[in-house]
């Protein structure tokens, strides 16, 4: 059996409508575990629908800064690739 070669290599760039559709698949598979888990913790704690809508929106806001900064690479802060920071079961 052939050995499978690499398409792209650590910091090749592929193109550019290869990396929007590769993006929103990242995205529509992060977003709902970015949703679920404060949502399952509100509704265990007993919180009001107007508050679950702000804990999504802040939680959603902190995961796009934290996986911006870890993305940028500030320092010796982050990494420099693409590591999203989302909230676990283990809020």
């Amino acid at each position: 059996m052939p050995k499978k070669q690499l398409l792209y290599k650590r910091d090749d760039k592929p193109p550019f409508l290869l990396n929007l559709f590769l993006g929103l698949q990242h995205a529509i598979l992060i977003i709902p575990g970015s949703v679920i888990a404060p949502l399952i913790v509100a509704n265990i704690i007993g919180t009001p629908d107007e508050q679950k809508h702000m804990l999504v929106f802040v939680t959603m806001l902190i995961t796009g800064i934290a996986s911006y900064v870890q993305i940028r690479k500030f320092g010796k802060i982050g990494s420099g690739y693409l590591r999203q920071r989302r909230p676990l079961g283990a809020f």
